[in-house]
């Protein structure tokens, strides 16, 4: 059977004006639960230096089925459940292949 290939994935969230602090608090708990999921090689968020709104996450998986189990954890689904009050538009995922 075939290994699945490691994945690279970011999200991009933009905050409502007033929520940065609220959205960033609920990153750093996200972000420490994450770390510690199987099939998470590395997961960290960034908040932009020229628009305070705006945070991005650089993230490497083992397979998009575990990406997969990641999206239905309960502190994902918890800010998901948060996003109209926090989010200024939808959350955006991509996923990336490196250039060689």
């Amino acid at each position: 059977m075939e290994k699945s290939k490691s994945i690279i994935a970011t999200a991009r969230l933009v905050a409502k004006p007033g929520e940065e602090a609220r959205l960033k608090s609920a990153l750093k708990l996200l972000i420490a639960a994450t770390r510690r999921e199987p099939g998470s090689i590395s997961y960290s968020f960034y908040q932009s230096d020229y628009d305070k709104h705006l945070f991005i996450s650089h993230e490497i998986w083992e397979s998009h089925e575990v990406f997969a189990r990641h999206l239905e954890s309960a502190y994902i689904q918890a800010l998901l459940d948060e996003a109209d009050e926090i989010l200024a538009e939808p959350l955006q995922v991509m996923f990336l292949n490196p250039i060689e």
